[in-house]
């Protein structure tokens, strides 16, 4: 009768760790795939902002307006909300570099005359235009500190 006790009590033992076991497994599984569906989520993000950045300077320099970004304020906050600290204050800095060469490039940049596709250079402008050659190389290389921040961020929690 002792024999028939033990081999139950074993047997409950080997059921007890073996779901234990195969729980653990499972709730690793799920907290891995997790952390990789955060991870990508925020390397979507910071694509889509570096995309942005881009865009925006493209168009500076091309001089069209800029409403089809609208969507870079959306873009901004989720930065905001998923960024390491450092990325944070990273794309802050970039963002009033890029406000202050933008500013700067379209003072300097030659003036429309009207619907002709002319255009007009004023004597004044050349100050505006130096600022901007000025802060340009300045706003690439913060934009690459930037990349290398976003890269750093997604290791640290990439599973």
């Amino acid at each position: 009768m002792i024999t028939v006790f033990v081999s139950g009590l074993f047997a409950l033992a080997v059921a007890f760790v073996t779901s234990r076991l195969a729980n653990s497994r499972d709730s690793g599984n799920f907290a891995r795939e997790l952390a990789r569906q955060r991870s990508d989520a925020v390397r979507t993000v910071y694509a889509n902002y570096l995309a942005y950045l881009e865009k925006c300077m493209r168009w500076t320099e091309r001089r069209a307006d800029y409403s089809e970004l609208d969507d870079l304020v959306v873009v901004s906050a989720q930065v905001l909300l998923s960024g390491s600290p450092a990325v944070i204050e990273q794309t802050e800095y970039c963002g009033n570099l890029l406000y202050q060469w933008s500013t700067e490039y379209r003072r300097g940049a030659p003036k429309q005359i009207g619907d002709t596709g002319l255009s007009m250079i004023a004597g004044g402008d050349s100050e505006h235009t130096q600022k901007a050659r000025e802060l340009r190389p300045k706003l690439d290389s913060e934009v690459t500190k930037l990349l290398n921040l976003m890269k750093s961020h997604l290791k640290e929690i990439e599973p």
